[in-house]
């Protein structure tokens, strides 16, 4: 694979109008994509909203092309903007690239770079098919087989980490946390009530690989797939992983399949993996960091810092000697624009920049700890900080392509963080009471990381 395009959402809109495709609804991932989360719900994406089945209870070849997907590739091909799809409208309404823009920038990058006459003549398909919208054949999948994960990071909630479940299971953290985190209506933490059920933990743990019969069929399916992408939790840790990719091995699909992971690399032993890894044609692992070295440990609780940066190190040595380097594997920094990492932008540049991994920057936008609830003060040193890494980048390296990628995400942040309104000069409620949750479940202090806050949050 050769070097990939930045994602962008006017140029994907160009390509998608010059293909005879509606540019403002059209996705890639109902046609190719299919998403499985522990429960059995089946999603078009990691984005999407409707639950178009249940693998636990039908084949995932009759839900992939059942009527809930037809009706939303049919929406989608014409020009309608289904609600399935919200996320990506939200994003795309504040210029921001959009789920559905890097679903097609990897079917373009992937597809065409391998086999253009291929690609093409899949995209030629859709064109005639739209309506009844049946593809025979799943060629991505996005598998969440557990939310078990060592990790309990501010931004995330207990639906992909049981370290969140572990705290809110703890005295009145349950309740606390549902009238403060609970209050912004952003599905990010928001769970049934039954979370004081400590009968959670188990359920969230690992219900994915629980039953034989369920696993045979996920087995035969995942078979056939060109890419498949694990999230969670942090996969890495899920019991059944390793056995996971010796199937794909002795099968023989191995090598023919793009591997990509989201992990937070925090695991002992990493090496263990590669031995598997090296079989596979692609290997992509997202790196999910959020902070500076200094600032780490605070945001992603139980997290070590260096423990993450001996794992970078370790697989950027196997990326060299065993996969032939950035060709077949790639190593990306996934950075959340939070209002944390806004204001370390230049410590988070010059951390993870030495290490080599280029940034890809993913929006928080309606969570307590967004950069929209920053007092104007905050936010305009926050983008005067990262303006100056954007004009400054050659500061810290002189690869153009890694300046490219670096540019192109702190570009959407700035612009991002200057757009909001927010006036006043504290925090509002919500905020201050989810950071105080957080501190206080933590035993660690906002005040020792980011003392420039105090004045806005007391």
């Amino acid at each position: 694979m050769g070097q990939l395009r930045n994602p962008n959402l006017e140029t994907m809109k160009r390509e998608l109008d010059e293909m005879g495709f509606n540019s403002e609804t059209f996705c890639t991932a109902p046609y190719l994509n299919i998403d499985l989360d522990q429960d059995g719900a089946i999603y078009t994406c990691y984005r999407g909203k409707t639950n178009v089945g249940d693998w636990k209870k039908e084949s995932l070849k009759d839900s992939f092309n059942g009527p809930q997907m037809q009706k939303i590739r049919k929406d989608l091909y014409e020009g309608r903007q289904n609600k399935n799809c919200r996320s990506c409208w939200a994003a795309e309404k504040k210029g921001s690239n959009s789920p559905r823009v890097h679903f097609y920038y990897d079917f373009m990058d992937q597809y065409y770079e391998d086999n253009p006459e291929g690609a093409q003549e899949y995209l030629d398909k859709i064109k005639a098919d739209y309506i009844k919208g049946k593809i025979a054949d799943i060629k991505r999948g996005e598998l969440r087989p557990s939310s078990l994960c060592n990790l309990r990071c501010m931004h995330c909630g207990p639906h992909s980490s049981t370290k969140w479940v572990e705290t809110l299971t703890k005295g009145d953290n349950a309740k606390v946390y549902m009238e403060n985190e609970g209050l912004m209506e952003n599905g990010n933490g928001i769970i049934n009530h039954n979370i004081i059920d400590t009968g959670l933990t188990t359920y969230y743990k690992n219900t994915l690989t629980s039953d034989t019969d369920y696993e045979e069929d996920l087995l035969e399916v995942l078979d056939s797939l060109e890419h498949i992408s694990f999230t969670g939790g942090e996969p890495l840790l899920t019991p059944e992983h390793p056995r996971y990719l010796q199937h794909f091995i002795d099968s023989g699909n191995a090598k023919n399949m793009y591997l990509e992971y989201n992990t937070n690399l925090n695991i002992k032993n990493i090496e263990k993996f590669f031995p598997l890894w090296e079989n596979f044609k692609h290997l992509h692992i997202r790196a999910s960091i959020d902070a500076s070295f200094d600032t780490y440990e605070y945001f992603r609780t139980y997290g070590k810092i260096d423990l993450l940066k001996d794992c970078l190190q370790k697989i950027q040595k196997f990326r060299l000697e065993k996969m032939g380097g950035k060709r077949r594997m790639k190593i990306n920094a996934t950075v959340t624009h939070n209002l944390f990492s806004a204001l370390r932008w230049k410590d988070l540049t010059r951390d993870w920049t030495t290490h080599g991994v280029a940034f890809h920057v993913s929006l928080i936008i309606d969570h307590p700890i967004s950069v929209i609830y920053m007092p104007k003060e905050l936010r305009e040193k926050a983008v005067a900080e990262m303006q100056w890494c954007y004009d400054n980048i050659e500061q810290f390296t002189d690869d153009e392509d890694y300046i490219d990628i670096y540019r192109h995400h702190t570009e959407q942040c700035i612009k991002y963080t200057a757009e909001q309104d927010h006036e006043s000069d504290k925090f509002p409620e919500q905020t201050i009471k989810y950071i105080e949750f957080c501190d206080k479940t933590s035993g660690k202090s906002y005040k020792d990381y980011f003392p420039e806050l105090i004045k806005y949050l007391e």
